[in-house]
């Protein structure tokens, strides 16, 4: 808001003091109702508010049900619901709910004053969910709703079984990962909340859309193509506490067949730093716990073996570092969390394992060649990883000195200069022809996926959470067509 004051103005009185909000609101998402939608990696498992602003500016046929947001409190069952639900009958569109009666009869739920026409404009949604009382509460632009149905009038719609049942992640513009009902319209300005959000909180969000709702302290606030980048052929939209951030998004491997190939070796004869961070899924089974290796021997590889132990192997001998022996399992990996690891040899051999910056297992002395040249696979399909791998980092010298840099207290940051390699996987991959192209940062050395789909960026990665990612959108799916 620009106020331009005049001198002994009553206006200008009032004025003065208002601060110009530094949310300008530029960009909106735009989806086909073909095949575009938003998978993110957001949700809540208690109460839940979702909001954004939906702008029906596409067209719709009769009795079909589009979700311009979605995310569902029950999945099985009886009832059914998800919360984003948009319903066309006959000439209007309708903002909807898909509910059941205590004896498991079907009925269906409109508003009373929520008829989101054609063309109509930008509409701020707001549906607020209570997992105790499984009451769901209707906003349409900031106003309460009262809710019809063909059985006759209710205020509240509500939900009958005794506890929630399904945590699914938050969508835009489809009602799943498959795409499924897509929604022809504009999105933007999406928030998730994991309580019950104000009538008067409502109000804000829907009179206000550049405002800054970082003291509500949403679960995820999407400000769609304003913080979005767009690394072909997906935007990526952080969750905008985490705009600013090295890293949101990091590469998934499935522990099948997937991996990342570089064009040429990682050789370290002497001194060597290796810094990646990774998300194991087990410790256990070939195709989780070798993140690192080289392909197409087993020569060179990480391996985890237990949660106290981790094997590297050097030019076909291995290090054992035994976290349970040394350090009485104190720094043993945790499943499924985001941690670091880092594997330093000095100028007397000495190999020394850290995770989070702290030792791990001790030390082990290697005088092999190190040669590792591939992400998520070793030898044949059997010999894989699963889980995230991100921010991964070679450097032919001793990098002690700059571990708790590296390190970050958990959190990535621009690395010490000389490193010969460094790959931030999600982050700066590009994907085209089926293929991810993971470039090296700081050199040439890049990385080509295999058996890898769009779908293997994911908007996670340490110390960053809820970012989300396109799928099936151009670059002109940015418009400036925004709520005001």
């Amino acid at each position: 808001m620009k106020v331009t004051r005049a001198i002994n103005s009553p206006i200008d009185i009032q004025l003065a003091d208002i601060p110009v909000s530094p949310f300008i609101n530029n960009y909106s998402l735009s989806f086909d109702g073909i095949d575009d939608f938003v998978q993110t990696s957001a949700s809540t498992s208690g109460d839940i508010t979702l909001a954004g602003w939906v702008d029906c500016n596409g067209t719709y046929t009769a009795w079909q049900v589009y979700f311009p947001l979605s995310i569902r409190v029950s999945n099985t069952g009886v009832p059914n619901e998800t919360l984003g639900r948009l319903y066309k009958q006959g000439a209007n569109l309708w903002v909807g709910l898909q509910m059941y009666d205590q004896n498991g009869a079907n009925f269906s739920t409109y508003t009373a004053q929520g008829v989101l026409l054609e063309g109509a404009g930008w509409t701020h949604l707001c549906w607020t969910f209570d997992n105790t009382t499984k009451q769901i509460y209707l906003y349409i632009n900031g106003v309460a709703q009262t809710w019809t149905s063909y059985s006759g009038t209710i205020t509240t719609p509500y939900l009958t079984n005794p506890a929630r049942l399904y945590n699914s992640p938050l969508f835009m513009g489809a009602y799943n990962n498959a795409g499924s009902w897509p929604f022809n319209g504009n999105v933007d300005e999406v928030c998730l909340f994991d309580r019950i959000v104000t009538p008067t909180e409502i109000v804000t969000l829907s009179t206000a859309p550049t405002v800054d709702l970082t003291s509500l302290n949403p679960v995820t606030w999407y400000r769609n193509g304003d913080n979005g980048v767009y690394k072909s052929p997906q935007w990526l939209i952080p969750n905008n506490e985490n705009k600013d951030k090295v890293s949101n998004y990091s590469m998934a491997f499935d522990g099948i067949d997937d991996r990342v190939q570089l064009s040429s070796d990682f050789v370290a004869s002497g001194e060597f730093t290796l810094s990646f961070w990774m998300k194991p899924v087990a410790v256990t089974g070939n195709g989780n716990i070798f993140p690192i290796g080289t392909f197409p021997d087993n020569q060179n590889h990480v391996r985890l073996d237990q949660i106290g132990v981790i094997y590297l192997k050097v030019q076909a001998v291995l290090c054992l570092f035994n976290e349970g022996v040394v350090g009485g399992g104190a720094n043993n990996l945790v499943l499924d969390v985001w941690q670091h690891m880092t594997f330093i040899r000095d100028s007397s051999n000495v190999i020394t394992c850290y995770r989070n910056g702290s030792t791990f297992g001790g030390t082990a002395t290697n005088s092999g060649t190190l040669t590792l040249n591939s992400f998520g696979r070793v030898i044949a399909n059997t010999f894989g990883f699963g889980g995230g791998l991100d921010g991964i980092a070679f450097w032919n010298s001793d990098q002690t000195s700059n571990l708790a840099t590296i390190y970050n207290s958990g959190t990535p940051t621009t690395l010490p200069s000389g490193a010969v390699a460094h790959y931030k996987m999600g982050e700066d991959a590009t994907f085209s022809g089926g293929v991810w192209t993971v470039p090296d940062s700081v050199g040439s050395n890049d990385g080509t996926s295999v058996n890898m789909t769009i779908e293997d960026r994911v908007g996670n990665a340490p110390n960053s959470t809820s970012n989300a990612v396109s799928l099936n959108m151009d670059e002109v799916d940015r418009a400036t067509d925004v709520p005001t």
